[in-house]
């Protein structure tokens, strides 16, 4: 049976490295335009376009908010890929995440704008939420894979999303009732949900395989970071003080992003492909061994953005 690297290096493609590796250079690059070009380039709620609608979501304007995203992405994105990669699912990693990058800006923007108010917004955020989304899915399709369909299944997905869910509640602030209700309601649904894959564990006695499957280098790990991204990254998706530098973190858009993403990757049927996947006979799969709105940007010296513009911005 072929080790973790082995297994990473024969089955990733060239081609999905560039386009993954693509993403922080193009937001890097936006970030060098000039302030004045990239004032066009985010959503005005009160003058919105189709091409902002899309643009909103790759344009920052401090240092410290462009670095926060691309952190996530470079933490989020590549761990992805790997739990795709063993677990053969790279197809569903190909669509999903294109399909982030293409249409998931243009939807969250249109979701804003449906409640509309006064401001501009732009940043990254809500599409790392998506790609969040992403990674919850496919950390299923790799527990599937290494536990060869023994107890935790791609179909039983929705247990992190009702987790996510109470943590962003309880995270989330100014922490209301609603908040705490949600984190209840979503907390209690997740823990139902984990005593069903607890007592599966029990009665199918896999005890044994997880403990063979964490012998292998590489396999383990790679499930534990995953397992911290999750936990983690609500965290710095929803700091505490969501206000500052007269800006807003736009919540809403971060909670669209992780939401709407998890819930339209998750209702896509499970098909063949060429690498295999969750859809193709049990034979022919190899399974593990077992021995995401800123303040105002700063501007150019003399340079007013703001002026005679009472809008609130809004980063995400």
């Amino acid at each position: 049976m072929r080790s973790f690297g082995d297994q990473l290096r024969s089955r990733a493609r060239v081609v999905d490295l560039v386009a993954v590796g693509a993403v922080p250079v193009v937001l890097l690059a936006l970030f060098q335009l000039p302030t004045s070009v990239k004032r066009g380039l985010v959503l005005d709620y009160t003058d919105p376009t189709l091409v902002t609608a899309y643009t909103a979501h790759f344009v920052h304007f401090s240092v410290p908010h462009l670095l926060v995203n691309i952190g996530s992405y470079v933490l989020i994105v590549p761990t992805a890929y790997a739990l795709a990669v063993i677990s053969r699912e790279v197809p569903r990693f190909r669509v999903t995440f294109t399909t982030i990058l293409i249409g998931l800006p243009v939807a969250l923007s249109a979701l804003n704008l449906a409640l509309f108010r006064p401001r501009i917004g732009y940043g990254f955020s809500g599409l790392a939420m998506g790609l969040l989304a992403l990674l919850a899915l496919l950390f299923f399709d790799y527990l599937d894979s290494a536990l060869t369909t023994a107890w935790c299944q791609r179909g039983d997905a929705p247990v992190v999303f009702f987790s996510e869910a109470m943590l962003i509640s309880l995270v989330v602030q100014p922490r209301t009732r609603a908040t705490l209700a949600i984190a209840a309601v979503t907390g209690l649904t997740a823990a139902v949900y984990a005593g069903v894959l607890v007592r599966r564990i029990y009665r199918r006695e896999t005890t044994d395989v997880i403990q063979e499957w964490a012998k292998q280098p590489g396999f383990l790990e790679l499930g534990l970071v995953a397992t911290l991204l999750l936990v983690g990254f609500p965290f710095l998706a929803f700091p505490s003080n969501p206000a500052g530098d007269g800006t807003i973190l736009n919540i809403y858009t971060h909670l669209l992003g992780f939401a709407v993403t998890f819930i339209a990757a998750y209702a896509v049927p499970v098909t063949d492909g060429p690498e295999g996947g969750s859809g193709t006979v049990a034979d022919d799969r190899e399974p593990i061994p077992t021995t995401g709105s800123h303040s105002d940007p700063p501007t150019d010296a003399g340079e007013d953005p703001t002026a005679e513009d009472t809008s609130i911005e809004s980063r995400t």
